[in-house]
């Protein structure tokens, strides 16, 4: 699986990821890539040639998938986790741009995200890979060290598919891929799944030109606190992210999840991008969501105990 260590994602879709502002039936297509069902439905004008955009578009999700398989050996990742420790690996555009782009968020978190966190040596971290932006070369100076881009190669791609359906003419769609969802055009209606019981919306969203993503540990404690190594276990139960990119969502929300509430209040604070979070959490014997934004928590809903 392209995703075997990442986070379980909470995002569903609602039922049949419903318009909320138009008649018209989109048209719908899905594939497994990334280790999980990928969906893209597209407002149509003539359902033949939209069609065939958005097989071009899966086309494109399965070239970015060879880059980023961190389980694939002949995948771009895996020559680079192979050699990066001997010597400067030169890379592709996309896979320097996601690994730089990576680093600076996970500076941007202080290590709560941090691609490394998987490696074989344990005392690895992001400030052990080099970069050499002129060369486009990667270099490890610790060797076990290994990156794993599951957390975040997902949003990119995911992203990286809405602009070439733009790129196509096509305005109006949604791409969901396994809960991380990109919505354009009109409204989309978007459910936060309930973190403890199945099939159960907590909330529901609209969304319109904009991304969501959610971490949290969904029936056992897999995500991992990248400062010890340990599962991370802050008493939230899952966190979901509103951004402008899949990318900086996916990433966000496992950072978020990492940190904990009051560490991502002052995070979201400091942030000039427009960032919303929803914050899942057992408190008292009810189920919270609480929503962050500019360093501000408001609680939009509470509900008896889930079990």
């Amino acid at each position: 699986m392209f995703d075997k260590n990442a986070k379980i994602l909470f995002l569903l879709s609602l039922f049949s990821l419903l318009l909320s502002s138009c008649s018209s039936s989109p048209l719908h297509d899905s594939r497994i890539f990334l280790g999980t069902t990928i969906e893209i439905k597209a407002l149509r004008a003539n359902k033949k040639d939209t069609q065939q955009k958005i097989n071009l578009t899966f086309a494109e999700i399965e070239k970015l998938e060879k880059i980023f398989n961190y389980y694939d050996q002949q995948s771009e990742l895996f020559e680079l986790n192979k050699n990066a420790a001997r010597q400067p690996i030169r890379v592709s555009e996309s896979l320097f741009s996601v690994v730089k782009k990576t680093i600076e968020f996970s500076r941007l978190t202080e290590g709560a995200f941090d691609p490394t966190v998987h490696s074989p040596n344990k005392q690895t971290s992001y400030k052990n890979i080099i970069l050499n932006g002129e060369e486009k070369t990667i270099f490890f100076d610790r060797k076990g060290l290994t990156i794993d881009l599951g957390g975040c190669a997902k949003g990119y791609i995911v992203d990286q598919a809405a602009k070439k359906l733009k790129e196509f003419g096509i305005k109006s769609f949604l791409i969901n891929a396994g809960g991380d969802i990109i919505a354009g055009g009109k409204k989309w209606r978007i459910g936060i799944q309930h973190p403890l019981i199945e099939n159960k919306i907590l909330k529901v969203l609209n969304l319109k030109n904009k991304a969501i993503a959610s971490s949290g540990n969904y029936l056992r404690l897999h995500i991992i606190n990248p400062q010890d190594k340990k599962a991370a276990q802050r008493g939230i139960l899952s966190v979901t992210v509103i951004s402008d990119s899949c990318f900086k969502s996916d990433i966000l929300a496992t950072a978020f999840f990492v940190l904990g509430k009051d560490k991502t209040l002052k995070l979201i604070k400091s942030l000039k991008d427009d960032i919303k979070g929803f914050v899942v959490f057992e408190q008292g014997g009810k189920i919270k969501i609480v929503q962050l934004k500019n360093g501000v928590e408001l609680i939009i809903k509470q509900s008896g105990r889930a079990r």
